[in-house]
């Protein structure tokens, strides 16, 4: 709280300076920690009005928690996913429904949009987390190609020209890191 105030002051100082204005009531302060005892909440005031105190803040669509576990923002994700997943069984229910080609757009569209929106971010959430958005995708191209459950996974990839969650987040952690050395 002590070694924040002052800080404080500065942003309180420029913002005025600069003719802007900061919204106590819709500002958050959340204090990132992986210790389990619980933390002091600090009050920190802008303008004489406390921000409030908060487990969890959604900036820019990714939503962060105290222990950065990203327990709601992989639900979020999962939540999506199944609902596309329903989606992609009712078009290939009837036999003249979209081809192989109509889906796998249609896929990397919607569903890729979908999981890969904060993935850089959020793929450090637990390994069970991640292997349920495996699952999912892979259960996913499945349906599209009518594939047996059989049917390797690696197979369905390569026959997709589709990559795992896991290596698209590798792949754009790449890139991302590539962009912002240069």
């Amino acid at each position: 709280e002590r070694l924040l105030t002052p800080y404080m002051e500065k942003i309180q100082h420029w913002s005025r300076k600069w003719r802007i204005k900061f919204s106590a009531p819709k500002s958050s302060l959340i204090n990132f920690t992986r210790q389990r005892r619980q933390q002091v909440e600090p009050m920190i005031f802008l303008d004489g009005v406390r921000i409030p105190n908060t487990k969890e803040v959604k900036y820019l669509g990714v939503t962060f928690d105290q222990g950065l576990r990203w327990e709601n923002q992989t639900e979020i994700a999962i939540k999506k996913a199944l609902e596309l997943k329903n989606l992609f069984k009712i078009l290939t229910y009837s036999k003249h429904g979209p081809g192989i080609e109509s889906l796998r757009t249609l896929y990397i569209a919607l569903m890729r949009s979908k999981l890969e929106y904060g993935l850089i971010v959020y793929g450090a959430s637990s390994k069970s987390r991640q292997q349920k958005l495996e699952r999912i995708q892979n259960s996913i191209l499945r349906t599209i190609l009518g594939a047996p459950a059989t049917t390797p996974i690696k197979d369905m990839q390569c026959e997709l020209a589709l990559e795992s969650i896991e290596t698209r987040r590798i792949t754009l952690a790449g890139r991302y890191l590539i962009r912002i050395e240069q």
